[in-house]
């Protein structure tokens, strides 16, 4: 069931209610982007290791890893 309101709300209250749903949809955003680049961070680190493992033992002559 819905309430319908007997009086509208004023124009400043309606853009105040539309800036913190702005500002919450801001706030998720931002810390979903945070842990995606996390994510990619420590996947560009395994790489780097894994490239600098290969890297060594394929100067050492080590081909059988």
């Amino acid at each position: 069931m819905i309430q319908l309101q007997l009086f509208q709300d004023e124009p400043e209250i309606i853009l105040e209610r539309k800036m913190e749903l702005m500002e919450e949809k801001y706030h998720n955003l931002r810390k979903s982007q945070h842990a995606r680049i996390s994510g990619l961070n420590k996947e560009v680190k395994e790489l780097k290791s894994e490239l600098e493992f290969l890297k060594a033992n394929i100067c050492k002559g080590n081909f059988l890893l």
